[in-house]
């Protein structure tokens, strides 16, 4: 026993044939009970180290020990090894134990035994401060001097053998009446408890063998009366666990209820939409060519971004006899003028007054001059034979539908490629799915194709729901139709490109499929042909559209909750299956619709962001939905994307190859010194100096351009980045104990960092790099003034700062900390800022080469004097300001004034991505890279790495910094205006996945009706 409490820590043991029996881990509803069973009988005291959760769970348990003479002793909360947890984490997990057994029992305890470390050799230096801390709190610290390894279950005779003390010495004996099966235990007191007796010893509790070894001082009570104060204040603690039980009960209930429905929908896909996609390659024209006249309606609605590439993409069709009807209604942006401007054959155009999207189709098809309907949106374009294709299943009178196939034009952004991947698995791959089912929910509107007789069978489009496509193929599909879908029929659409729009639109279709859910309920006891539909179809839509995903934040919930409070290990792995099990189903997808696989690479990150707004968005209509609320015809904002194509990687108007060359060579430079420690890296290319030159160049000819706006658009790009890791990084380092947190005021910086943001010693590697953000941030505030001092004075304005980080080094201000620190930075770079307004006003490139290079040779000159004259200072830049501010100043003279071709970089393409991407992502990649290399030593122990040395580790801390920059660097396309995306350089448009699919003129189209406007 360790009474650590007062100024000189005291220890205590047992006296001579004295045992304490002591039970760590309960209670348990199971074992407990009979070990207290065992006590009772042969009528020996104990005493229980009790997990505070356990008690709050069973306290009947805990009340019944105390009643029958036994004490508790405080075993934490939640079992965890306590020296690695925080002081606050720390504090928590006696508090809460206490208030537990408060509850329960109505008596506090003084006793605390630390999980995992129940020995005195376990008394190291790690544990002393957290046993110092406990005992500042009130907390005696018990150890055992035996351990009966129950817990190995190693056989009764073993136990009974580990727990017997040599001779007569008196003892504290470990036992567990949890955690696992406990049945040698109870064998194991059985026959320890009257062979001990028989030697002579005495059974005790903890405390009362405490009073037995020092007889002198006042009797120690283990545990004493709660006061009615503490028993009102433990109630709610208790309640709230038995309430977290029964909500963690009930979502394990659903947990496992949404991996069925997953596990279901994931194999029934597999199987039914291979099978479906193997019989149409079996049978390469399944249905047959038809040539039959086919009327394209295209209901527009202030749609004049995209509607010209959409009307021409229908007129240049192979098809032979198409008209195109395009109904505007109510447009008030020309759309109606745009179209019929064009000239085009076989084009009408029809307006009408506001009337929603149904008015607008039904419009179209009492216009329409053929059978054969197909509906398309305003922002779709479709490929050159995609009509022709789309008509080929009605040559099977059966059919009265056809679904065709919709892709994502606008997929070369981050939200455009979770769409696409939406797009595929969702829509696509459901669609096989249902029609080997024989019941396809939905024709979408963006390419659909109907019988006129299935269409006037139903009544035409409806207007009781916002998803008229939905409504009226359910509607089809009642009727007795059959409803396939055509793969080979493909359109592009425009996808949203804000999250705003997104939601709007999904909200829209949610809402809408749930009204034609309600709205076809009755089909559940539909009979005849059509009652495939009932039996299939809409319970298939119940489960895998609507309960699936309103219950799949279960999974994320679940996994949270595991990473904190479970097994973090499987935890992980089960959300890794579970991702295991999405990637697998999406590579089949994209398979069968013959789709490279590399979006895939953007799914993992899409369960952290575009999953959780699909929920909320299902949400949202579900009670929308519940409460009666409707909603009107809704348009997404079109930029006009599907018929742009995305500027080639090498088409960069403005950017100065060298300048990103030189940019990516200086990151490149500070993760290796930061990973291999190599101070000569510093003489090979100061990078800082560098950095901070292309970052002067690019601030001047900011401020010629737009000066009110130089500075801000600085911020801007500087600050989001740094924001994002203070998210991550204070909470981390509060939970991992900042015991020198400074004030609030000071964690401010955080927010503009005017001097270094404060850190713990344990994020010191990642803290330490913010330096640098420090220091531009003021070079920037500083430039306005600092560019026109250059313009008048260009020498001195350079001179100043390498004389003042001299003055600074030998003249010992007299002030320190934070202010000294930026000072001290601001002059080691500022004049290497200053030859970057130097190289912007060409004022480098107009200097003679000699006497610049000579200039630069003296600055290195001066950098070895100095290292020379200051031995002790060390042989590393980074230590040495002014051996760096000239050193760096020489190189940056002569890298600046270089001008040299830069054209091969873009023939050699891996390469030219490359600089691209680390350009693109410099911010990101700075602020990150320490985390990833912190971080990689263990990881590569995990996986092996460490077999290839630092070599091994350095990939295993590329890998990590490649994802933190996938998961993070869009935060610097959002700060620098820039649309989102997930890989760090614009993807270069080819072949079938460019923005726009290819169009032929049309050449030789049958003409149909005379065109009319209205």
């Amino acid at each position: 026993m360790l009474d650590a409490r007062g100024a000189q820590p005291r220890t205590y043991r047992l006296p001579a044939r004295t045992i304490a029996l002591t039970f760590d881990d309960g209670p348990d509803p199971t074992w407990t009970p009979r070990v207290l069973d065992v006590l009772r009988r042969h009528h020996a005291p104990a005493t229980f180290f009790v997990i505070g959760s356990e008690v709050a769970r069973h306290p009947d348990l805990a009340r019944r020990a105390v009643a029958e003479g036994h004490e508790l002793g405080v075993h934490t909360f939640t079992h965890p090894d306590v020296s690695l947890l925080p002081a606050w984490r720390q504090r928590m997990e006696y508090a809460q134990t206490q208030m537990a057994i408060v509850h329960a029992t109505g008596v506090r305890t003084s006793l605390l035994r630390f999980p995992y470390s129940s020995v005195p050799s376990a008394v190291d230096d790690a544990n002393w401060p957290v046993i110092r801390q406990a005992a500042g709190q009130g907390y005696l610290t018990v150890v055992n001097d035996l351990d009966g390894e129950d817990w190995a279950r190693p056989g009764v005779d073993a136990v009974v053998r580990n727990l017997t003390p040599a001779g007569d010495a008196g003892a504290v004996v470990l036992l567990h009446d949890a955690g696992g099966d406990r049945s040698q235990t109870l064998a194991a007191l059985d026959r320890f408890i009257p062979l001990m007796r028989a030697r002579g010893y005495t059974f005790t509790t903890v405390s009362a063998g405490m009073s037995r070894a020092r007889p002198q001082a006042a009797a120690f009570a283990g545990n004493v009366p709660a006061s009615t104060w503490d028993r009102w204040r433990a109630a709610p603690l208790c309640w709230a666990i038995r309430l977290a039980d029964g909500i963690l009960g009930g979502l394990a209930l659903l947990f496992v209820v949404v991996g069925l429905l997953m596990l279901t929908r994931t194999l029934l896909l597999l199987l039914l939409a291979r099978r479906l996609a193997r019989s149409r390659r079996a049978h390469r024209w399944p249905w047959g060519v038809t040539t039959a006249p086919v009327s394209v309606i295209v209901p527009a609605y202030n749609e004049r971004a995209g509607i010209v590439a959409t009307v021409r993409s229908l007129v240049a069709n192979d098809h032979r006899r198409i008209e195109v009807i395009v109904v505007d209604d109510g447009s008030t942006d020309g759309t109606a003028d745009l179209v019929d401007s064009l000239g085009l054959p076989g084009v009408r155009v029809i307006r009408k007054p506001n009337g929603g999207k149904a008015t607008a189709l039904n419009t179209g098809l009492l216009y329409a001059s053929h059978d054969i309907i197909v509906t398309v949106d305003a922002d779709t374009v479709f490929e050159p034979d995609a009509i022709r294709r789309l008509v080929e299943p009605f040559t099977d009178p059966r059919i009265g539908a056809v679904a065709g196939n919709v892709k994502v034009a606008n997929r070369h952004r981050l939200l455009g490629q979770w769409q696409h991947i939406e797009y595929v698995i969702g829509f696509s791959l459901d669609r096989r799915f249902y029609e080997k089912l024989g019941c396809i929910p939905t024709v979408p509107g963006a390419i659909g194709a109907f019988r006129r007789r299935a269409l006037a069978g139903v009544g035409g489009m409806s207007g009781d729901t916002l998803a008229e496509d939905t409504d009226v193929t359910m509607a089809v599909l009642r009727a007795g139709w059959r409803v396939v879908y055509q793969d080979r029929a493909r359109a592009w659409t425009e996808a949203p490109a804000s999250v705003g729009d997104l939601w709007r639109q999904r909200y829209r279709w949610s809402y809408g499929t749930l009204q034609s859910m309600w709205k076809h309920r009755g089909a559940l006891r539909d009979r005849g042909p059509g009652a495939r539909f009932g039996r299939f179809g809409l319970p298939m839509l119940a489960l895998f559209g609507v309960l699936l995903p309103l219950l799949g934040p279960v999974l994320d919930l679940l996994a949270v909750y595991g990473l904190f409070f479970l097994d973090t290990t499987k935890t992980a792995v089960a959300w890794l299956v579970m991702l295991a099990v999405q990637l697998l189903t999406a590579a089949v997808a994209f398979k069968l619709d013959r789709e490279p696989l590399r979006p895939l690479l953007t799914l993992p990150i899409q369960q952290f962001a575009y999953r959780q707004l699909m929920y909320l968005v299902l949400a949202r209509s579900v009670v929308t939905a519940l409460t009666g609320a409707r909603l009107g015809w809704r348009r997404v904002k079109r930029a006009g994307d599907a018929v742009e194509e995305t500027p080639a990687p090498g088409a960069r108007p403005g950017r100065d190859r060298w300048f990103d060359t030189l940019r990516a060579l200086a990151l490149g430079r500070v993760v290796a010194y930061h990973m291999f420690g190599a101070a000569w890296l510093s003489f090979v290319f100061p990078a800082m100096g560098v950095m901070f030159a292309l970052g002067g160049s690019l601030m001047a000819r900011s401020l010629d351009r737009t000066p009110e706006r130089a500075v801000s658009g600085r911020l801007r790009r500087l600050l989001p980045g740094l924001w994002a890791l203070a998210l991550v990084l204070v909470p981390l380092m509060l939970w991992h104990g900042w015991s020198d947190r400074p004030a609030w005021p000071a964690l401010l910086s955080w927010a503009v960092p005017l001097v270094q943001p404060p850190g713990s010693a344990w994020a010191a590697d990642v803290t330490g790099v913010l330096w640098y953000l420090v220091t531009y941030l003021w070079l920037v505030l500083l430039s306005p003034a600092m560019l026109a001092l250059h313009r008048r004075w260009p020498l001195w304005s350079v001179a100043v700062p390498l004389a003042g980080v001299v003055l600074l080094q030998t003249a010992a201000p007299g002030f320190d900390g934070p202010v000294e620190s930026v000072l001290t930075d601001l002059v080691t770079f500022a004049a290497c800022w200053l030859v970057g307004f130097a190289h912007q006003d060409r004022r480098l490139r107009r200097l003679p080469l000699p006497a610049l290079l000579g200039f630069a040779a003296l600055c290195l000159g001066v950098a070895v004097g100095w290292l020379a004259t200051h031995p002790d200072a060390g042989r590393d830049l980074n230590d040495i300001p002014v051996a760096q501010a000239f050193w760096s100043l020489g190189f940056v003279l002569v890298l600046l004034r270089a001008a040299p071709p830069m054209g091969w970089l873009s023939r050699l393409r891996s390469l030219d991505r490359l600089v691209t991407a680390l350009n693109s992502r410099a911010l990101t990649i700075y602020l990150w890279h320490n985390a990833a290399i912190a971080v990689c030593f263990t990881v590569g122990d995990l996986v092996g790495f460490w077999r290839l040395g630092q070599v091994g580790y350095l990939a295993v801390a590329l890998v990590l910094l490649t994802g933190l920059v996938l998961a993070l660097g869009w935060i610097e396309d959002v700060s620098a205006r820039r649309s989102p995306r997930l890989l760090p350089w614009p993807r270069r448009a080819t072949g079938r996945h460019t923005a726009t699919p290819p169009m032929e003129r049309p050449t030789a189209v049958e003409r149909g009706p005379t065109p009319v406007r209205t």
